[in-house]
């Protein structure tokens, strides 16, 4: 398939394909095509963009998923420079989704939320120093009261900063980041 990934914000962010991320139309929640990787080496890696640093104030993180395997973790997005404090949305081999931030898991769903071979949409969002995590529209765990400086400034989506074999196994589509604001524009 392709690997012409495109920013459609209209920012032009250069996305860069890493591994053997594609393009495919064998699967998608909408439209005709979506993102697909095989869990080892896959990510897009942005350029430095100002708009990625969501500081302290409201954010919306939302994309289309679909688990092919759960044999190792699904990184989804992880907005770490090397390590640390920034937001990692992830699915651990048993299927719970999870948001890390300030070195450790604070929004945690329950076992097997995400089953495999099922379209989600997930969504993070930060109002008032609020994190919520959804899966569908509905919140899964418990509040996080969180008043993190989120000062990424290069996002990795499916997969972590080592680009290693964390990376989400399966298909991905609508990758959204809004800094300013918890809810869709």
């Amino acid at each position: 398939g392709s690997t012409a990934f495109v920013d459609s914000s209209g920012n032009n962010v250069a996305l860069t394909v890493n591994g053997n991320a594609q393009i495919s139309t064998a699967q998608f929640p909408f439209g005709s095509s979506s993102g697909l990787f095989d869990g080892s080496g896959d990510a897009l890696t942005m350029s430095n963009y100002p708009g990625f640093d969501l500081g302290l104030g409201d954010v919306l993180i939302d994309f289309y998923v679909r688990v092919s395997s759960h044999a190792n973790q699904n990184r989804f997005i992880d907005l770490r420079p090397t390590s640390g404090n920034q937001p990692v949305i992830y699915t651990t081999t048993d299927g719970q989704l999870h948001f890390f931030a300030n070195s450790g898991d604070r929004i945690v769903s329950a076992t097997s939320a995400i089953a495999l071979n099922t379209w989600y949409r997930i969504t993070w969002r930060r109002v008032g120093g609020t994190s919520r995590l959804y899966i569908n529209d509905a919140q899964v765990g418990s509040d996080y009261a969180d008043a993190n400086n989120y000062d990424a400034s290069k996002p990795i989506i499916a997969n972590d900063v080592t680009l290693s074999t964390n990376g989400l196994n399966g298909y991905m589509k609508n990758m959204l980041i809004v800094k300013g604001s918890g809810f869709y524009p």
